[in-house]
């Protein structure tokens, strides 16, 4: 073993020899060291910028693909957006034609309300008190309904009350039937879907 030691320290000293005769060598040496190194770190540097070229690649087709969804996206929000005021407007115009319909409807049934009030208040101020109501809204069946008596000229003659004007009836029975239909119409309304198709 202290012969190889020998032989690899003879060697060195003879290398190192060589060097020091020749100190362009030794430059030559270095800087082939140094290139090899550098040549080294420079393809590793290659490698990185490849990485980093494909990692910005690979970034800007994520981009450009999320840009694309988000484009498609506001699309179907403004394709949405438009058949909403569609709809809208259709549903507008069902709404309006239905009210239409149920406030023609009611304003025939109040003119008949009226007319037939009138004509009921005029028959009972007319009539005896026999006359008697068919189950109207107050529920009272046959009830027999006192005679409206008609305003007398003058003094209220003794042990007569609740004598009312023609007038005074009038506008009472038709406070009743204005408010029944109001009632009615409001309901109606309310009936309307106005969120359905």
């Amino acid at each position: 073993m202290t012969g190889l030691a020998i032989r690899i320290g003879a060697f060195a000293r003879g290398l190192l020899g060589w060097f020091a005769e020749r100190p362009d060598m030794v430059l030559l040496a270095v800087l082939a060291v140094v290139c090899v190194v550098r040549g080294n770190a420079l393809a590793d540097a290659r490698k990185d910028v490849e990485r980093q070229k494909a990692v910005a690649a690979q970034w800007q087709a994520d981009f450009i693909a999320q840009r694309n969804e988000m484009r498609k996206f506001a699309g179907l929000v403004r394709d949405a957006a438009v058949q909403a005021a569609k709809d809208d407007v259709a549903n507008r115009k069902r709404v309006e034609r239905e009210w239409s319909a149920k406030l023609e409807k009611q304003s025939h049934d109040y003119q008949s309300s009226l007319a037939a009030a009138y004509a009921g208040v005029d028959r009972r101020m007319r009539s005896g008190s026999a006359e008697g109501g068919t189950g109207a809204a107050g529920g009272c069946g046959d009830a027999e309904l006192p005679r409206l008596s008609i305003m007398p000229d003058g003094p209220l003659p003794a042990g007569r009350a609740a004598i009312i004007s023609r007038a005074d009836a009038l506008i009472c029975v038709g406070n009743t039937v204005r408010l029944e239909a109001l009632i009615a119409a409001w309901n109606d309304a309310a009936s309307i879907d106005i969120n359905g198709h």
